[in-house]
């Protein structure tokens, strides 16, 4: 068992629901901006940390015991989330917890924030030492991805359907993920990873 080395980040603002059987659960405000520590390989951790700056984000790698082994910052131009989609966010949620009662105050459109978040939580480090961090904006699902010694290389081209799927693995070739369809059948995905010719 790794213990994650002790840091104080910044609390997530979450809502509290409880059901009449005494079922609590607590979701995060929509599109606001969190910090992680996942667990890496080995007995690495990584900190995302969103609260970084408006306009960027800092990945650190750290050991066990709390030292800095990698920092990489990425700098990112903020993007809008239509009131549309603020309000829609908000109507999911309340569907999602349909039969709770509510124990932190409502939220209004107005609670929601105004821009994307510069990645959601997600993050995968690939056999060959490459950073996948997943961010959602206006065009559904997407990957910033940073080699080994954190250099940016891009976002990748993806496939529709990519954000209803739970990615399992990124190796250097490929991405295995699974999905339910409409019937509650599960099914898993290979995605071919193809890099450009460095030619």
């Amino acid at each position: 068992m790794v213990e994650p080395p002790k840091l104080e980040l910044p609390e997530r603002q979450l809502i509290v629901f409880e059901y009449p059987s005494g079922y609590r659960i607590e979701e995060g405000v929509p599109f606001a901006r969190s910090s992680r520590l996942p667990r890496g390989r080995g007995t690495d951790w990584w900190l995302l940390c969103a609260h970084c700056g408006e306009s960027s984000y800092d990945i650190i790698r750290m050991s066990a015991e709390g030292d800095t082994l990698l920092t990489i910052r990425r700098h990112y131009e903020p993007v809008a989330i239509p009131d549309s989609a603020r309000a829609a966010a908000l109507e999911r949620l309340e569907r999602y917890v349909e039969g709770a009662s509510r124990i932190t105050p409502r939220l209004s459109v107005d609670d929601v924030p105004r821009v994307y978040p510069p990645f959601d939580g997600w993050f995968w480090v690939s056999e060959d030492g490459t950073l996948w961090l997943r961010k959602t904006g206006p065009g559904g699902a997407a990957f910033d991805v940073f080699d080994r010694e954190g250099r940016y290389l891009g976002q990748p081209e993806l496939p529709p359907g990519v954000e209803g799927m739970w990615i399992r693995l990124i190796t250097d070739s490929a991405i295995y993920a699974t999905y339910d369809d409409e019937l509650g059948v599960n099914h898993v995905v290979r995605l071919d990873i193809v890099r450009p010719d460095p030619g």
